[in-house]
Parts: C-alpha cells; sequence; structure tokens
C-alpha cells in the first residue's frame, strides 16, 4: 500500500476535488460524492473510487452507512469560510506523517503512507545542490546505491512512482521543478512543508535555542534532521556511499528551507557571542553559509 501508485492509489487533483465537494455539500452518499465529483458520462469514476478508498484508509474520510465525511480525528476542521489549499495539504502532511500509517515502515502491508515518508526523508538527506533528477532513472540509480537493500523493496522501479512523487512532492511542499526551466528537474526545497510548524513553535517575540528549536522541529516533522522516518532512513544508507552531515551542521534541505523563511522574514537566525551551543547551516559544495546559535520570530505574518 502507499500513495506513490498512482493507478492503485489514487491522484492528489482528484483528491482536491473530493474535499472541496465535502466542503461545500456536507456528508453525502459516495454515489452522490462520485457523481458529482467524476460523473459517469464524462469518465468511468475508477480513479474518483481509488482515491476516495486510499484515502479513507489513510483517514481523511470516513464512510458510515454509506455516507462519506471527514474524519473526527483530523487536525483541521474544513469549512467554506476557511478552506484553502495550504490547509487540506497541511493536513495531509499530518495524516501521512501519522504513526498509524507507518507502523510497518520498510513493508508493503500496515504502511498506508510510509512510501511517502521512506521516499521524502530520503530525497531531503541528500545534497540538494547537487541532487537534481530530471527522471526515475537517476533517482532509483542513487537509491540503490546508498540503500542497504536487505528486506527493502525497490522504490522508483518505474516513471510511474516517481510521478508519484513528484506531483505529492509538490503539493505537500517538498520542492517542485524549477520554474522558466526546460530541464525538468526536481528542486528539493521543505520550505513549505515546515512553514506552519515553525510560525507555531515560535510566535511573536519568540526566541529559541537553536537546537532546542531543531529537536521541536523534527517531532512535527518527522522526515527532516532528527526527525524518526529521517532517522529510520539514515539508518539504511551504506556509509561507503551516504556521508551524513557533522554533528553540528544542518543538511542542505534544511538548511535551504531555513535560509529561505529568514528572507521571507518568518524568521531571525541569531548568532549570540554568549552561547557554546551553535549549528552551521550548509550551503552549495559544503559552504558554511551561517552559524546559529538562536532561532527568534520574524515580523512576517
Amino acid at each position: 500500500m502507499g500513495i506513490l501508485n498512482q493507478p492503485s492509489d489514487g491522484l492528489f487533483n482528484v483528491l482536491i476535488v473530493l474535499t472541496k465537494c465535502l466542503v461545500v455539500n456536507g456528508p453525502m452518499k459516495k454515489e452522490k460524492l462520485l457523481a458529482l465529483c467524476a460523473p459517469a458520462s464524462i469518465t468511468d469514476q475508477v480513479m474518483a473510487k481509488t482515491t476516495l478508498r486510499r484515502w479513507t484508509q489513510i483517514g481523511l474520510f470516513h464512510e458510515d452507512d454509506e455516507h462519506i465525511r471527514f474524519s473526527d480525528d483530523l487536525p483541521t476542521k474544513f469549512s467554506k469560510r476557511s478552506y484553502t489549499l495550504v490547509e487540506v495539504s497541511e493536513t495531509l502532511r499530518q495524516l501521512i506523517y501519522a504513526t498509524q500509517n507507518n507502523e510497518r515502515f520498510w513493508e508493503k502491508e500496515k504502511n498506508q503512507s510510509a512510501d511517502m515518508c521512506r521516499l521524502t526523508a530520503w530525497m531531503l538527506a541528500q545534497d540538494v545542490h547537487w541532487f537534481r533528477p530530471s527522471n526515475f532513472q537517476q533517482a532509483d540509480d542513487l537509491y540503490m546505491k546508498q540503500i542497504n537493500m536487505d528486506g527493502v523493496e525497490r522504490q522508483f522501479t518505474n516513471s510511474t512512482r516517481w510521478n508519484g512523487f513528484t506531483s505529492w512532492g509538490t503539493f505537500l511542499g517538498f520542492g517542485g521543478y524549477e520554474t522558466g526551466r526546460a530541464s525538468g528537474e526536481f528542486i528539493i526545497d521543505p520550505t513549505s512543508a515546515i512553514k506552519k510548524q515553525v510560525m507555531t513553535l515560535l510566535p511573536r517575540r519568540t526566541e529559541l535555542p537553536v537546537k532546542d528549536f531543531l529537536n521541536k522541529l523534527a517531532e512535527l516533522v518527522p522526515v527532516i534532521d532528527g526527525g524518526v522516518y529521517r532517522r529510520e532512513v539514515e539508518d539504511k544508507c551504506r556509509e561507503e556511499e551516504w556521508k551524513s552531515p557533522k554533528v553540528s551542521d544542518i543538511s542542505t534541505s534544511l538548511s535551504r528551507a531555513l535560509l529561505r523563511l529568514r528572507s521571507q522574514g518568518v524568521i531571525r537566525l541569531e548568532k549570540l557571542s554568549d552561547s557554546d551551543s551553535q549549528v552551521r547551516l550548509i550551503g552549495r559544495g559544503g559552504s558554511v553559509v551561517q552559524s546559529v546559535t538562536h532561532v527568534q520570530r520574524g515580523d512576517a505574518k
């Protein structure tokens, strides 16, 4: 199971249509929901049914007496007034991270969204300035070199799963294709995926020691540095093929995100002379962009 094999797991754009329909019309019978979102006169409804089934299993929807509604356990209650795609993306990330959807992290069963968590954590562990894959073969070749495959299934077996990853990865805020370029390179960038959590950890006029901040952030976003799923992936990497960052260094992916949030005014990155605890943000070619001891909320809303 998972979400990356689009023919059997569904599409994110179909999921958006299903969520919007329920927000506007409220709970309804499955047949009516499918008829509104995928009219039988123009489509065979297969993808709508597939998407609805998978995300009911993951926990976005609940089916009761043939009626479909949003699950009561969602962190966000959708409403007509507040519904946005940013809100949907945030909710889906929380479901994808959920423990119950990653019970057997490296297995095919009982891991409703582990395929996305595995590959996202692995992509974020790469040098994002060097690794800019444009097709599944480039990603699969490196994955096969780095990951100890004993008891682990292959991931990017074909373009279907690669397309699944890039489409979901873009919608969920972990990267995207570079605008204005014809190269087709996927640029790894988790800025959007961590922004809300960063703002939650840093209310107005709040400052945290950087290591406390990073530990708390990793609990909320478990695919970044120090997160539980990131550690799972790093433990599977062959030492001769993947170089882990130094203890005091932040990965290039998280460094990129924090620097972008700084440029947006969301955070301030401080280096206080009276602090012994610091981390280094790493840029292109392993260069140290900035040393940081404290993170403070910026002025941006």
